[in-house]
């Protein structure tokens, strides 16, 4: 696993938690409900298991899966068989491999029994890896095939092969390991202790927050994914006109956007990457850190090789260049011979923020981070025409 790519994923993950984390909260909420009202000795089994897992059907029960109506079904018929299942399932001295097979076999017989095969059990590995991470969200992670077959993909692993319980145990060896990463990131685990409310699950070892990361991989952050897929592929320079000496003098010169329009849109890209880097600070509690964002090319002008000098949530200062389109991202923009090499200079603390889809009237706009060392999207040149369209 390339741990450079994965530090990148996790510093876009902190930058963009305050839109991600309400999205997947619902688990830490299931978690709680679960650990709250589970009691395998109950006298109602059905009515224990019903409050239990109340809150656990917005995942149980989805558009391709009715897992938990399926499981209700059979408590109407058989409580005290799934009582059984449940407790050889949760019980951690046998064999996990076993455990999983042993559940998924009898509650397809007992659905055989109750509907003869006209209906679908649902319960497929996903579905009772979920049922023992609500009962030990401390020793397992929830897991989806997909999760791991796109992450698989972005880090150039072994491709899975669908239905197959090894996958189970791969996921949870490489959550396993992204975990010792995640346990050292204090502003990560501040975060998302500060998003938590008393109806939460407190995951003290970082089990849920984990897989969380590693969904939000595979389905949030997928642009970072297919630039990093793709980032060899070397951009068709404008001007072949190589320059050895580059100088970082600030100087009030516009290489690129040689008319009025184009200048405004610059300055309005800025400014709103300003607020979000402001904002974006604030809200990680750096409060004398947001007042420090500087827009550089205005203060210092432009040949800098940036635009914005301002700080990561490791509280070390980053340089910003930014791009600004109405358009999508993947429409064509350009930059300096400057702007390439001061990403070489400071490949770990160089981002060019491309903002995309602008609009004036409401001051929005959607963000696309690229961090690092641009010489591998440009050739050699004065001016380079950066495309997405043949990175993403």
């Amino acid at each position: 696993m390339d741990n450079e790519i994965l530090n990148q994923y996790l510093e876009e993950y902190k930058l963009r938690f305050n839109e991600i984390g309400p999205k997947e909260i619902f688990k830490w909420r299931a978690v709680k409900c679960f650990q709250d009202n589970w009691d395998i000795n109950s006298e109602d089994f059905r009515a224990m298991f019903t409050l239990s897992l109340n809150k656990s059907k917005i995942f149980l029960d989805t558009q391709n899966s009715l897992s938990l109506t399926m499981m209700e079904e059979y408590n109407l018929v058989f409580p005290e068989d799934i009582r059984s299942l449940f407790l050889n399932l949760f019980n951690e001295e046998l064999d996990l491999n076993l455990r999983i097979e042993s559940f998924k076999f009898n509650i397809e017989r007992l659905n055989d029994g109750l509907f003869n095969s006209k209906k679908k059990s649902y319960h497929d590995h996903r579905t009772i890896i979920s049922y023992l991470t609500l009962k030990y969200p401390e020793k397992y992670f929830f897991y989806k095939f997909n999760d791991l077959k796109k992450f698989c993909a972005y880090f150039n692993l072994d491709k899975p092969t669908a239905g197959k319980i090894e996958n189970v145990f791969k996921f949870q060896q490489i959550c396993k390991s992204i975990r010792q990463i995640i346990e050292k990131d204090v502003f990560l685990i501040s975060f998302h202790k500060k998003r938590l409310s008393l109806d939460c699950y407190l995951d003290n070892n970082l089990n849920i927050l984990t897989q969380d990361f590693v969904h939000a991989i595979a389905y949030r952050l997928s642009e970072i994914s297919n630039i990093n897929n793709n980032i060899n592929e070397i951009v068709t320079s404008k001007i072949n006109n190589f320059v050895d000496n580059v100088n970082f003098e600030g100087r009030f010169i516009n290489f690129l956007e040689n008319n009025l329009e184009n200048k405004k849109l610059g300055d309005l890209g800025e400014q709103w990457v300003i607020k979000f880097e402001q904002t974006k600070l604030e809200n990680a509690g750096f409060h004398d850190l947001a007042k420090k964002v500087e827009h550089s090319s205005v203060l210092k002008g432009d040949g800098l090789g940036y635009d914005i000098k301002s700080y990561d949530l490791n509280q070390n200062q980053i340089f910003i260049e930014v791009k600004t389109t109405r358009g999508d991202k993947y429409s064509t923009f350009y930059i300096s011979r400057n702007e390439l090499e001061r990403s070489k200079h400071e490949k770990d603390n160089y981002y060019l923020y491309r903002v995309y889809n602008y609009s004036d009237d409401k001051l929005q706009a959607k963000l696309l981070c690229l961090k690092g060392d641009l010489s591998n999207v440009c050739s050699v040149a004065n001016e380079y025409i950066v495309n997405l369209n043949t990175l993403i």
